[in-house]
C-alpha cells in the first residue's frame, strides 16, 4: 500500500466503509423538525392551484375521423405498381402528401373566411374573458380598411338596441347601428343582433385579423394521426376555448378540402370546357351565316326545294369523303389548338384540354400525364414554396414532356396530312362528276357540304362539352367522413387532477429542497456527521447549551444533564495519553466565542469533584476571560506578572472558591507580547511547578486558528481538546484541527462538540446515541431525558 494514502491516524480513505443510509436520521432531519411546512406548504400550492384553474380559460378537444379514398389506378405495369411489389409502400407517400395538405394555411385560409374568424368578439369579464362565436350581440356588416392596416381592435359598449360606443363605457362617441364608424385603422359598419343580450357588466372587445394570421394560428393546432399503420383513415385533433368553433372548424376544413381536391381534378375538364365553348361560338356564327346563304340562293335563283332529292346520290359519296376530310380537319384544327397552347406556355405550365376527340392514343395519354402531374405540383404548392426541390424537379418533368407532347402532336400531323390528302383525290374526282350536273344544282350542292360539314362539327362540339360537363358534375370526392366532429364534455386544459396532483407534489417537496438548499448553503457545523466527513480526529464528547446564567454548571450534588455530560468528557479523557496519565490538558479552538473557557472551567470542576487537585491555567494573555468566569472580577495578577518577574508563583495561584480541590491561575493584565512571553524559561518553570503540586493542569489557550500561542505549549500538554460549538464552528474551521491531527502539530488532539440544543432536533433529550453517532465514548448516548436541570429540580420543590 502507498504510504502517502494512509494518515497519520492510520486511517486509508480507500477502505472507508460505506455507512449505511440512516433513514431515522433523515425523516427526523427533513421531516419531523420542520413539520409545520408540510402543513402550511400543500395549503399553500393547493389554494394556487385551485386559484389557477379558477381564473384559467379552459379549452376543450375536438376530434373527426376521414377515409382518404386511393386514387383509381391505370391498367398495365406502371412505377406504382411495380415500387408495390418490391415491398416499398408507395401509398404511405400520397397519405403523407395529403396530411401536409390538411395541415396547409391555405386550406385553412379557406376555412377561417367562410366561418368569419378572422372577426372576433370577446366579452371581456372582470377575470375571464371569453369569445362570443356566433352568439355576439353585435354583427360586423362590412369594412373597409385604410391602406397598410392589416388588423384593427377596439371596444364596443352596447348603449341600446340602436346605439353603441366604441369605448369601454358610454363616454365615448356614441353611433347608431348601419351608421359608418371611422377610426383610424378604417371604416365599420355594424348591425345589431337582437337574438343575444350582453350583461351590464361585460364589456364587448372587437377583433379583426388579416386572415392569413388567424389561418396560421389555426393551422397549427391542428394535429393528425394514421389510425392504423397500413390505414388510409386519419383522426384530426384541435383545440380551442370554444367547443362549437372548434367542431365547425373540422367540419369546414373537411369540406374545403373536399373541394379543393374536386376542383383540383376539374382543372382539366374546366379548360377542355372553355375550349370547347370559344369553338362553339366561332362555328355559330359559321352556321348561322351559311343557313343565311342558303336561303338567299334559292329566292334568288328560284330553285324549287326537289332539286336537292335529284342529286342525292352523288351527294351522299360526297359528303361521306366531305366527312372523311372533316373530321381529318377537325382533328388537325384541335391539334394544332393544343400545340399553340403548349408553344405559349413557355415560361409556366397550364392545364391542357383533353378528350376533346383526339384519336391519337399516344397523344391522348402524353396530355393526361401531363395534366396528371401538373395536378401534383397544384397540390405540393400548397405546402410548398416554389423554391422547393421538389416542385422543381416537377418543373423539369414538365418542360421535357411538354417536348415529347409537341413531337407526338407534329407525327400525328404528319400521319392525317397525308390521310386528308387521299381524301381529297377521291374528292376530286366526285366533284369533276359534278361538273356535268346544271350549274345552279352544283352550287347548292356546294353550299350544303359545307353547310353539313359545320353542322357535323357543331353536334360533335356539343357532345362532348356534355360529356365533359356529366365528368365533372360526377367527380368524386378525397375523403370520406367517418365520424363527424365531435367534442369533448369536459375540458383537456387545465388539467385539474394534474395540476392538483403537482401542487400536493411540490406542497410536500418544496419543504425538502428548502431545507437541503438552506442545508447545502449552511457553513457552519450542525452535526456530528458534519465533523466526521471532514476529519478523523476523534470526537470524545459533546456539550449541551446551558440554558442557565450560572458559569460553571458543575457542583457536587449536581444531576443535571449538562453536569452528567462533563462527567462523561472527563471519563473518556482518562483513555487518552494512558501512559502519562494525561495530567496536562490543553483547551483551544478554531476562533473566538466556541466556549474554551466554559469547557475549561467546567472539566476542571468536574476532575476536582472526583478528589483531583485540579488548577487552571489561563493562558490567554491577548483576551483573558478566566477569572471573569470564576470570580467575575478582573485579573489583576496572573501569568504575565510571573512571566515578566513582578510576582512569585504562589502568588498567582488562586482558590477558585468552587471546590477545595480547585484552583486557577488567572491571566493577569494583557502584555504587549504574548508570544514571546510563551518562549521563555518562566512559563517551563510554571508548568514544572503546577505539574509538581497538581494531579491536572487545563491550560485555557487562544484560539489556534488565529495565534501561534497553542502551537508554542504543545511541548507541555499531554493531550488537546478542540471546542467546536454547533451553530457557530465553521465547516472550514474543521479543515484546520484536520491538518493538525494528520500531521500531529498537536498531541492527542481530541474534539468536544459544544452548545448542543435540545431544538435542533439531533438526539438531544432521546439519546445522543441516534444524534451523534451512537455514543461518544463506552456506555455514553443512553440520553439525557432520564436526567433534570437542577433549576427544574428547584421549581419543582417549590
Amino acid at each position: 500500500m502507498n504510504q502517502s494514502n494512509v494518515s497519520q491516524n492510520g486511517f486509508d480513505p480507500l477502505f472507508e466503509e460505506e455507512k449505511p443510509f440512516d433513514l431515522r436520521g433523515f425523516i427526523f432531519k427533513y421531516i419531523v423538525r420542520y413539520w409545520y411546512l408540510y402543513l402550511i406548504f400543500p395549503i399553500i400550492c393547493f389554494l394556487v392551484a385551485k386559484l389557477y384553474i379558477r381564473y384559467t380559460v379552459p379549452e376543450y378537444q375536438a376530434k373527426i375521423n376521414i377515409l382518404l379514398k386511393a386514387e383509381q389506378a391505370s391498367g398495365g405495369l406502371t412505377e406504382e405498381k411495380l415500387v408495390a411489389e418490391l415491398g416499398i409502400t408507395a401509398g404511405n407517400s400520397n397519405l403523407e402528401n395529403e396530411m401536409e395538405i390538411l395541415k396547409s394555411r391555405t386550406l385553412m385560409s379557406e376555412v377561417v373566411k367562410k366561418l368569419e374568424l378572422n372577426k372576433t368578439w370577446i366579452a371581456e369579464g372582470k377575470v375571464i374573458s371569453r369569445e362570443l362565436y356566433k352568439t355576439s350581440p353585435v354583427i360586423l356588416d362590412s369594412l373597409k380598411l385604410n391602406e397598410d392596416v392589416n388588423g384593427a381592435s377596439f371596444p364596443v359598449k352596447i348603449i341600446d338596441n340602436e346605439r353603441f360606443s366604441i369605448s369601454s363605457d358610454s363616454t365615448g362617441p356614441v353611433y347608431y347601428f348601419k351608421d359608418p364608424v371611422t377610426t383610424n385603422a378604417g371604416t365599420f359598419w355594424f348591425s345589431r343582433n337582437t337574438k343575444y343580450n350582453i350583461s351590464s357588466d361585460d364589456r364587448l372587445l372587437f377583433k379583426y385579423n388579416e386572415v392569413g394570421i388567424v389561418a396560421r394560428r389555426l393551422a397549427s393546432r391542428i394535429s393528425l394521426d394514421q389510425v392504423g399503420k397500413y390505414s388510409s383513415v386519419l383522426e384530426l385533433t384541435t383545440i380551442g376555448e370554444n367547443r362549437n368553433k372548434i367542431v365547425d372548424i373540422l367540419n369546414e376544413l373537411i369540406k374545403a378540402y373536399n373541394q379543393a381536391a374536386i376542383s383540383d381534378k376539374n382543372k382539366v375538364s374546366t379548360s377542355t370546357i372553355q375550349f370547347i365553348e370559344d369553338r362553339l361560338v366561332f362555328l355559330t356564327d359559321e352556321l348561322t351565316n351559311t343557313e343565311k346563304g342558303i336561303e338567299e340562293y334559292k329566292k334568288r335563283n328560284q330553285i324549287p326545294l326537289t332539286i336537292e332529292n335529284a342529286t342525292g346520290v352523288l351527294t351522299s359519296e360526297l359528303l361521306y369523303y366531305d366527312k372523311e376530310i372533316t373530321r381529318i380537319d377537325i382533328q388537325l384544327n384541335i391539334l394544332y389548338s393544343v400545340k399553340d397552347i403548349l408553344r405559349d406556355e413557355k415560361e409556366s405550365f397550364e392545364y391542357v384540354p383533353a378528350n376533346i376527340g383526339i384519336s391519337s392514343d399516344a397523344v391522348n395519354g402524353l396530355l393526361s400525364q401531363f395534366n396528371t402531374l401538373l395536378l401534383e405540383k397544384d397540390k405540393l404548392l400548397r405546402s410548398a414554396t416554389p423554391d422547393n426541390p421538389a416542385v422543381s424537379g416537377i418543373d423539369a418533368q414538365l418542360a421535357n414532356m411538354r417536348t415529347n407532347i409537341l413531337a407526338a402532336i407534329d407525327d400525328e400531323i404528319k400521319n392525317l396530312e397525308l390521310t386528308r390528302e387521299q381524301a381529297s383525290k377521291k374528292n376530286l374526282s366526285l366533284t369533276s362528276r359534278q361538273m356535268a350536273i346544271p350549274t345552279f344544282e352544283r352550287e347548292l350542292i356546294d353550299i350544303l357540304r359545307q353547310k353539313n360539314i359545320k353542322e357535323q362539327l357543331f353536334v360533335f362540339l356539343l357532345q362532348k362539352r356534355e360529356e365533359t360537363a356529366l365528368a365533372m358534375a360526377t367527380t368524386p370526392s378525397n375523403a370520406r367522413i367517418i365520424d363527424p366532429a365531435y367534442s369533448s364534455g369536459t375540458p383537456i386544459n387545465p388539467k385539474v387532477k394534474i395540476i392538483y396532483l403537482v401542487a400536493l407534489v411540490l406542497g410536500l417537496g418544496a419543504p425538502v429542497g428548502i431545507i437541503y438548499l438552506i442545508d447545502m448553503l449552511n457553513d457552519k457545523v450542525m452535526t456530528q456527521k458534519d465533523i466526521e466527513m471532514i476529519t478523523k480526529a476523534p470526537i470524545i464528547g459533546g456539550i449541551s447549551h446551558s440554558r442557565s446564567d450560572q458559569q460553571v454548571v458543575v457542583t457536587k450534588g449536581s444531576r443535571s444533564s449538562i453536569a452528567e455530560m462533563f462527567r462523561l468528557l472527563r471519563t473518556n479523557l482518562q483513555f487518552m495519553s494512558v501512559e502519562k496519565g494525561n495530567r496536562v490538558i490543553m483547551v483551544t479552538s478554531s476562533s473566538s466565542g466556541e466556549g474554551k473557557t466554559f469547557i475549561t472551567v467546567n472539566l476542571g470542576a468536574s476532575l476536582a469533584i472526583s478528589d483531583k487537585k485540579t488548577v487552571l491555567l489561563g493562558l490567554d494573555l491577548r483576551k483573558p476571560k478566566l477569572g471573569k468566569y470564576i470570580n467575575n472580577e478582573p485579573e489583576l495578577i496572573g501569568v504575565t506578572n510571573f512571566l515578566v518577574g513582578d510576582k512569585p508563583i504562589e502568588e498567582i495561584i488562586l482558590p477558585s472558591g468552587i471546590h477545595p480541590s480547585l484552583y486557577y491561575v488567572p491571566s493577569g493584565p494583557v502584555p504587549p507580547n504574548p508570544s514571546e512571553l510563551m518562549m521563555t524559561q518562566k512559563l517551563k518553570d510554571l508548568i514544572t511547578y503546577l505539574k509538581e503540586n497538581f494531579d491536572h493542569i487545563i491550560m485555557d489557550t487562544p484560539p489556534v486558528g488565529l495565534v501561534a500561542d497553542a502551537l508554542l505549549l504543545d511541548q507541555f500538554t499531554d493531550s488537546t481538546l478542540f471546542v467546536v460549538r454547533q451553530k457557530h464552528t465553521r465547516k472550514g474551521q474543521i479543515g484546520l484541527i484536520d491538518d493538525i491531527h494528520r500531521n500531529q502539530k498537536l498531541k492527542n488532539v481530541g474534539i468536544v462538540l459544544n452548545g448542543l440544543k435540545a431544538s435542533s432536533g439531533y438526539g438531544y433529550g432521546s439519546g445522543y446515541g441516534y444524534g451523534y453517532g451512537y455514543g461518544y465514548g463506552y456506555g455514553y448516548g443512553y440520553g439525557y431525558g432520564y436526567y433534570d436541570d437542577d433549576d427544574t429540580k428547584k421549581k419543582a420543590s417549590k
